[in-house]
């Protein structure tokens, strides 16, 4: 048994969209290397996606030395676009889409109804880098994933997540963009 794991302490907005207040703002540096601890500690069972902050942080020296430093347990980076008010194909997620690409790194993000989550985000991005791979968690959270598995379906280097997705379109998921 593997489980690949984020830890979302460092998010930048609340479930409402307000900006965490700067006295309960956990860094990327830290959020990143707790969760690096806790996953070193269990490498056996436990693999590491590395959380961004797009919005208030940036993808500095100090990122790419974590992930190069621990690239034996991180096994991609995680975004999640509505929980830093950023659109996935911003010029921000770009530099950390481009440093997953020198790493080999997949890209795991959130898609839900929103603009900046929107499964079409990650497909344009998926298109611009296509020696990336790209996971659409939840393919289009509060939608009927209908959208995303289209998506999906057109690009090799694009996959779909079924976490939160209705069984019968996991089961449609599978019949259109294979298993």
């Amino acid at each position: 048994d593997f489980a690949l794991c984020s830890c979302g302490s460092a998010v930048e907005v609340d479930h409402d969209q307000n900006p965490i207040p700067d006295e309960d703002q956990v860094t990327q540096h830290d959020n990143n290397e707790r969760m690096l601890r806790l996953v070193r500690q269990h490498s056996k069972r436990i693999g590491a996606f590395m959380w961004i902050k797009p919005r208030l942080e940036s993808c500095d020296q100090d990122f790419e030395d974590m992930i190069a430093s621990n690239r034996d347990i991180i096994y991609g980076i995680k975004v999640h676009p509505y929980h830093s008010k950023m659109a996935f194909n911003s010029d921000k997620v770009q530099e950390y889409i481009r440093l997953a690409q020198k790493y080999d790194l997949p890209v795991v993000s959130h898609t839900s109804n929103d603009y900046e989550s929107s499964p079409q985000l990650v497909y344009e991005m998926a298109l611009k880098y296509p020696n990336v791979n790209f996971v659409m968690c939840h393919m289009g959270l509060a939608t009927d994933n209908q959208e995303a598995i289209e998506l999906i379906a057109k690009l090799p280097n694009l996959y779909g997540d079924t976490a939160w997705v209705r069984a019968d379109m996991v089961y449609q998921a599978i019949k259109i963009c294979g298993s």
